[in-house]
């Protein structure tokens, strides 16, 4: 099965210097927003807007996420993702990269990145060639597993990634959790949604949060939300208890399963194991 994996330093000029810049770029935005298209305007992130709370004890903070897991029935779905962070310092550099899975099971349909200046300007797009691509397999072991990895960093501080991703999935036992927060990350804006027929089941548990889904229904397609706001980096001390830095987290297990042309029930664990 294929492994669905979702991330201050000192200014390098006098602040005297700093303080002209920072204003000019502030009433150029202003100035030129009501002349660019909407898409243009909802791009920029400017790093001097952000709150103080925000940045405090964090080396990045996600300025917006969405993800939709779209389940089209029990054995096929699609999941896409886009998402913008801002690297405050060095130790933030991990979350430059979109990582995406491929094998018999996933196929990646789409994979994009921009990168913008610390004052939110756009800088570029990704080029085809930098999608780089390395197997998952041990040594002397065959796999059709491979990683997709694009990486967009940049060489000063701050300054913001955008990554837009799209993977049709087919046979899976499991839903991609929603990844919060980590440890030493500040969060803006995030939001996920499962988006199945109406006679779709699944569990979900918060681990380190209470937010509530909110759902919808139309036609024959229920939605369910999660959405975060304005959370505050958990600074990261040594010998911490948490995996991978991970704090702040939404999972998820669906009730009735099909891979290849087996069907299962996970509601309970008898039926899980019969399935198994």
């Amino acid at each position: 099965m294929s492994a669905l994996a979702l991330f201050a330093r000192p200014l390098p000029f006098p602040l005297h210097a700093a303080l002209p810049l920072v204003w000019r770029s502030a009433c150029c935005l202003l100035l030129s927003a009501g002349s660019l298209p909407l898409a243009a305007q909802s791009a920029i992130y400017p790093s001097f807007l952000l709150q103080n709370d925000l940045t405090t004890h964090a080396h990045l903070v996600l300025r917006s996420s969405e993800t939709v897991f779209r389940i089209t029935n029990e054995s096929e779905a699609f999941l896409e993702r886009s998402w913008a962070v801002t690297i405050l310092q060095p130790a933030g550099n991990y979350a430059a990269q979109a990582i995406c899975a491929e094998d018999v099971f996933s196929t990646i349909k789409k994979m994009e990145g921009r990168l913008y200046d610390g004052s939110g300007v756009f800088v570029r797009a990704n080029e085809k060639k930098e999608i780089r691509e390395y197997g998952s397999g041990a040594d002397n072991e065959f796999s059709d597993h491979r990683l997709q990895v694009l990486t967009m960093e940049n060489s000063t501080f701050p300054y913001t990634v955008e990554f837009k991703t799209r993977e049709l999935i087919r046979g899976f036992f499991r839903i991609p959790e929603f990844e919060l927060q980590r440890l030493g990350e500040a969060v803006e804006q995030a939001s996920y949604s499962i988006v199945a027929p109406a006679t779709y089941r699944f569990q979900w548990k918060g681990v380190h949060t209470d937010i509530q889904p909110t759902v919808s229904t139309a036609g024959t397609e229920t939605t369910w939300t999660w959405t975060a706001r304005n959370l505050a980096a958990i600074p990261r001390e040594k010998h911490h208890a948490y995996f991978d830095d991970r704090y702040a987290e939404v999972l998820f297990a669906p009730e009735k399963v099909k891979i290849d042309q087996y069907t299962g029930d996970l509601s309970n664990w008898t039926e899980a194991g019969r399935f198994f």
